[in-house]
């Protein structure tokens, strides 16, 4: 939790700050979006790589051509999806964004990877 606090105040700070800063943090929260890929084991795995995401779109469009390049690069299926959810699927704690069936239909078809599956080391069972 700590580190993901971080990671929203470098998305939000890291572009107004030393004019050396910026490039080191980018290229950490590179590093970071990338540890979610499909080889991911950390405990944050199912969340984590949107705060990273969000944090790089905060770098304005260097963010958003690593996260672009991540998107239609083809070795890492989590990785590809990871980047289009953060593209094209935005999602923000702080306020709702909406958008209309149609719309959501329409960018899904033209962005989207191939789901690349659950992300589980277990099977899932069925509590009764």
């Amino acid at each position: 939790m700590v580190q993901m606090a971080g990671v929203r105040a470098l998305g939000k700070a890291g572009p107004s700050t030393d004019k050396l800063l910026p490039k080191q943090c980018l290229e950490k929260l590179e590093e970071l979006f990338i540890s979610y890929g499909d080889k991911c084991k950390r405990s944050d795995a199912s969340w984590g790589w949107r705060v990273a995401g969000n944090a790089l779109l905060g770098f304005g469009d260097e963010g958003k051509v690593f996260l672009e390049k991540a998107r239609t690069q083809s070795e890492d299926k989590w990785l590809s999806w990871a980047a289009y959810q953060v593209l094209y699927v935005s999602q923000n704690a702080l306020a709702p964004v909406l958008t209309d069936e149609k719309t959501a239909v329409e960018t899904h078809e033209r962005y989207a990877p191939l789901f690349p599956g659950w992300r589980n080391d277990k099977p899932h069972r069925l509590r009764r």
